[in-house]
């Protein structure tokens, strides 16, 4: 299958989720902001790996909320079927995807290092003169 396809297929599936969560789940175990960071759709559409994230520090939290979304993957692929017109209604797979978490440690790692090189160092050319 072409991989144009395969992306607009996958962007579609992002869009059906993403839509689903906010107007259908009511879990409340699901945290109040939920984000569809990417799809990644096989080739035969048989499974949809839905890579989320959410603003939860806690890795059990994370954990059950990847447990709950994982637990409706029935719910999310009638969802998915009943908006997709395909042959084959990809199955959901739900993984944490922490690079925004990632993202913001390496930042912060940054800054902390920006910040230790504005600091003023001691001028050696001063040192050399009165030799």
């Amino acid at each position: 299958m072409k991989q144009q396809r395969l992306k607009k297929i996958a962007e579609e599936i992002k869009r059906i989720v993403s839509q689903t969560i906010m107007t259908e789940m009511k879990d409340p175990r699901l945290p109040s902001i939920v984000t569809i960071n990417s799809v990644q759709v096989t080739a035969d559409l048989k499974t949809a790996t839905i890579y989320v994230s959410g603003l939860i520090s806690d890795e059990a939290d994370r954990q059950e909320m990847i447990t709950v979304l994982n637990g409706a993957k029935g719910f999310f692929r009638q969802q998915i079927g009943q908006n997709l017109k395909v042959f084959n209604t990809p199955e959901p797979i739900f993984v944490y995807d922490d690079t925004i978490v990632k993202g913001m440690e390496m930042d912060e790692l940054l800054r902390k290092i920006s910040h230790d090189s504005d600091e003023p160092e001691s001028d050696l050319s001063d040192d050399q003169d009165s030799k």
